[in-house]
């Protein structure tokens, strides 16, 4: 109160206060103001026209200065508004933001107009730096009143406003609801999220580190989401950099929980093209105490031969070029890889999602084959197989051999069947061979063979069938016939390999006729 009588005593002729004898002796600073009502009087003369004319009559810069001195003791939207317009024309604009923020917080937003809330979040657009704008708008939106006029009044505002607020209030919105999207927003909320959290990460890393641990721990989490999302377009630049100032600002439960967190914001990195901050921070990772196992195997994989995204297993960098060198991180096949034998599969790494996966080159001359094959597996999009990684199909005329890369997802069927076989493994392995083969038929493409080489087995168990080379389109009626004679032949060499009988007679009998895959996924059932 005593800030607030001098004030108005520097401005009581500017104001044109009239008060009593006990009112000026408060703004001369002879009587304390212990007595309430004494002092409400006082500041109920406060006449708002007189305000605002006075404003009129002043330049910018003392103008700004009398509403910021009014905003503070009087926060009504009038008052706000016209503050800004002043600060937005003087070129003095020290302390505004404080003497603002005071006032916004203090504001009663239940009963603002779209257009004053309009007229206010231009303003402030207008008046914070671009590196500032994003979290004190976040800010605002912790208040209850603020979210409701916010929701109330969105609908009316200009593209400039809602393409800036309402990304910032998916991401609130989602604290909220402890990290998830609202159910029905589907894509569009997704979005919105990513972008709010792009939107943060264009901020100062100051103001980020401002805000409270759970709001950085969620905005890491969508902040590498957003990162990774269509390989970091649309991001801020140096928003790989804030989420690792985020990183280092965030509190660890245990060892485990922090080596997820590297591996998290490591694979963010990967995607956006950021090899080098990647490998910092993996290298970083393994330095510290423990055994990061996972952060080890990246590194390792970063340093083999690459050919386009592909890591190759086994095979180390040419010496003299180290991790997150540019030219590993060209999207088109170099000619490190011109030693690589074509017409087979190995295991490599894709480095954008960090997954194993099978990799087959072609010679540049097959390249037309190679494109009919890949048409051909994308029209495979039944269960059971393994998908589609990228396909390289390099240039007609130019360096690199053409590739596909598919996911690996466990070991090939016929290592498991040099380690033995259990009676329901066996089992199950036919008829998922059966459901796959049929599905495949079902789209008119056949199989030269169901060799086991041709299958995989992932940690759970389940048959996928990986390599689909040498598939034709022979229709629909061929290629169910020719996989019932391939099924049947598939599922007498997996029960072959039991070391105990448990074919029965019957069940014999069907599989060595010819028999419908049907027929065959029956004769399995009973058994």
């Amino acid at each position: 109160m005593k800030v607030t009588l001098r004030f108005l005593h520097k401005h009581r002729q500017t104001l044109k206060l009239k008060v009593n004898a006990a009112e000026d002796l408060l703004l001369n600073g002879k009587r304390e103001p212990t007595h309430r009502g004494l002092c409400q009087h006082l500041l109920s003369k406060l006449d708002r026209a007189r305000v605002l004319q006075a404003s009129e009559r002043l330049p910018p810069a003392e103008a700004t200065e009398l509403l910021a001195g009014i905003v503070r003791f009087a926060p009504e939207i009038p008052y706000v508004v016209r503050f800004l317009k002043c600060v937005q024309v003087s070129a003095d604009r020290s302390q505004t933001a404080a003497a603002l923020t005071q006032a916004l917080s203090q504001l009663d937003f239940t009963e603002t107009s779209a257009a004053q809330m309009r007229d206010i979040l231009l303003l402030i657009i207008e008046v914070f730096p671009p590196k500032e704008l994003p979290v004190f708008a976040f800010s605002l939106l912790n208040g209850e009143a603020f979210r409701q006029a916010f929701d109330r009044t969105s609908d009316a505002w200009p593209e400039s406003l809602s393409g800036l607020l309402l990304p910032l209030r998916a991401f609130h919105r989602s604290l909220r609801r402890g990290g998830a999207v609202q159910r029905g927003g589907g894509r569009v909320a997704l979005e919105q999220l990513r972008e709010g959290a792009r939107l943060l990460l264009g901020a100062s890393h100051g103001s980020l580190l401002e805000l409270s641990e759970p709001t950085r721990w969620r905005l890491f989490d969508a902040g590498c989401d957003a990162l990774s999302a269509q390989g970091g377009q649309g991001a801020p630049e140096g928003a790989a950099e804030a989420l690792l100032a985020l990183f280092r600002s965030l509190s660890f439960r245990d060892a485990p929980a922090r080596s997820s967190a590297v591996l998290r914001l490591a694979s963010a990195l990967l995607r956006s093209d950021r090899e080098k901050l990647a490998v910092q921070l993996l290298q970083g990772e393994l330095d510290r105490a423990g055994e990061p196992r996972e952060a080890r195997r990246w590194l390792e994989a970063l340093e083999g031969t690459r050919v386009g995204n592909i890591v190759l297993e086994g095979r180390r960098r040419p010496s003299g070029r180290s991790r997150g060198e540019a030219d590993h991180r060209s999207r088109s096949p170099v000619d490190e890889a011109r030693a690589v034998a074509p017409d087979h599969w190995q295991r490599a790494w894709y480095v954008p999602t960090q997954r194993d996966v099978l990799v087959r080159f072609a010679t540049p001359d097959a390249r037309q084959s190679l494109a009919a094959h890949v048409e051909l597996r994308r029209r495979a999009l039944v269960p059971g197989i393994t998908p589609v990684v990228e396909a390289w199909l390099a240039p007609s005329k130019g360096p690199g051999q053409p590739y596909l890369a598919v996911a690996w997802l466990g070991p090939a069927l016929s290592s498991r069947l040099e380690r033995g076989l259990l009676r329901e493994h066996a089992l199950a392995w036919c008829r998922e061979a059966c459901l796959v083969l049929a599905a495949l038929a079902g789209t008119g493409l056949e199989l030269p063979d169901a060799a086991v080489q041709r299958f995989s087995v992932d940690a759970g168990g389940r048959l996928w069938l990986s390599d689909l080379w040498g598939a034709r389109d022979s229709g629909v009626a061929v290629a169910t016939a020719g996989h019932a004679r391939l099924a049947r032949h598939l599922c007498l060499e997996l029960l072959g390999a039991l070391e105990i009988d448990v074919v029965s007679a019957a069940a014999e009998a069907v599989l060595n006729a010819e028999s419908s895959l049907a027929e065959v996924s029956d004769a399995l059932a009973r058994l």
